[in-house]
């Protein structure tokens, strides 16, 4: 269950209407100290008559589309009620759960039972709406979703199997992935949402990522993808994990158009901000930079005064690394690689590769056999034996024997 909701303040929900100031909260429904925290860990404290009732409309799929914003805390459905649908709301607060419904009940509803039963049950189906595009988003005051025109029926009513973690037990066929129809090219906006939607664990799966890069093959999607280039530049922002290259491979003159945009997005972060996910959205823009500089070293100073400025979101120094690599300056990167190298050996691995491939001679050979030695393999073990002499060779087995055996402790170095 997904019990790991935050419990903001009440003013980090977004800004208040000048009607609806933070004391109005202690008029609202809620569930005293009762928080998504709980969810899971305590009984919801509901009456049975209401679970009841909640249920009901669980078993009769009359709950959803189901929405759910963790950076703020809140969470939303629509339900199918005997008379009308109506929108419930909750939202964490410092005293409780407080719970709102379209219903006009000022009190706990059974709509809003309904909304905690399969927040509590099955979380996976709620739909997260921070990784949708602006037309889709949700206002920034929950509790007023219900007054506004907000359009549900953009919302799938259960988040499909891509959206969800990938897991053994993950059982994703073609036709529910987002480029499952007949003309994508044709359907260039719900693709724009779709991607944004899926979870960062399918991307690592060969039978999900190959059937996506193929669509990039398509003229009519490269073109209108082109010409609606912003919202792919907003798409790489809120999911700087989706593999875009085959569409920045051929925008070279809209990455140029919009290196402006893009450099007041990285200026919104600050290093109070440092997660996985900071890191990686400023090492998507910066990358996005580098394609629409131009290559004379004039222009390429700014690029590299940013990179600098972002050194926290690089700790490890590769990206950076490989940038001067990429601008001609193979040996102050070797040096970089080399001040940056972990300090314990099974982290070297991807330090070693590069420098393997930037260095020649006797620098190059020092890193192959420190990268033998870190991480041994056979593979490594035959190749590093090709680049020395008989002589020099035998005397390398002498001084590891275990690598004879390929034996898994063996000295660092």
């Amino acid at each position: 269950m997904l019990t790991n909701l935050p419990t903001p303040r009440v003013g980090s929900l977004g800004a208040l209407p000048e009607s609806r100031s933070a004391r109005a909260h202690a008029n609202l429904p809620r569930l005293a100290e009762f928080h998504w925290a709980d969810i899971g860990r305590r009984d919801l404290p509901i009456s049975s008559r209401l679970l009841m009732h909640g249920r009901d409309y669980l078993y009769q799929e009359r709950v959803g589309p189901l929405l759910v914003d963790a950076p703020r805390g809140a969470a939303a459905a629509r339900v199918e009620g005997y008379q009308a649908d109506y929108v419930t709301t909750a939202y964490d607060t410092d005293a409780g759960l407080v719970v709102t419904c379209s219903c006009t009940a000022n009190r706990i509803c059974a709509h809003a039972a309904a909304l905690l039963l399969v927040r509590d049950e099955d979380p996976e189906a709620f739909f997260d709406v921070t990784r949708v595009r602006v037309p889709m988003m949700v206002p920034s005051w929950w509790p007023w979703m219900a007054g506004t025109s907000f359009d549900w029926n953009t919302i799938p009513r259960r988040a499909g199997v891509y959206m969800r973690p990938r897991s053994a037990r993950s059982a994703a066929g073609s036709g529910d992935w987002p480029w499952a129809a007949p003309a994508p090219s044709q359907q260039h906006e719900d693709l724009l949402n779709q991607l944004a939607l899926v979870h960062p664990s399918w991307w690592t799966c060969p039978e999900f990522l190959d059937p996506y890069l193929a669509i990039w093959q398509q003229t009519a999607l490269v073109a209108r993808a082109l010409k609606h280039f912003p919202a792919w530049i907003d798409l790489a922002w809120r999911g700087p994990e989706i593999p875009l290259a085959p569409l920045w491979e051929k925008a070279a003159g809209q990455i140029r158009q919009a290196t402006y945009s893009i450099q007041q997005r990285l200026w919104q972060i600050s290093p109070a901000d440092d997660s996985p996910l900071t890191r990686l959205r400023v090492q998507t823009m910066l990358n996005l930079l580098e394609v629409g500089f131009d290559e004379a070293a004039d222009q390429r100073a700014p690029l590299r005064a940013l990179r600098e400025s972002f050194a926290w979101a690089d700790p490890g120094g590769l990206e950076r690394a490989k940038f001067l690599h990429r601008t001609g300056q193979t040996t102050d990167a070797v040096r970089l690689l080399e001040r940056h190298l972990p300090a314990e050996r099974t982290l070297r691995a991807p330090y070693r590769t590069l420098l393997i491939a930037w260095t020649e001679g006797d620098e190059r050979l020092a890193h192959q056999v420190a990268d033998t030695l870190e991480n041994p393999s056979p593979a490594k073990r035959q190749s590093l034996l090709q680049s020395l002499s008989p002589m020099a060779a035998e005397e390398f087995l002498r001084q590891f024997p275990g690598l004879k055996s390929d034996a898994p402790d063996l000295p660092s170095g």
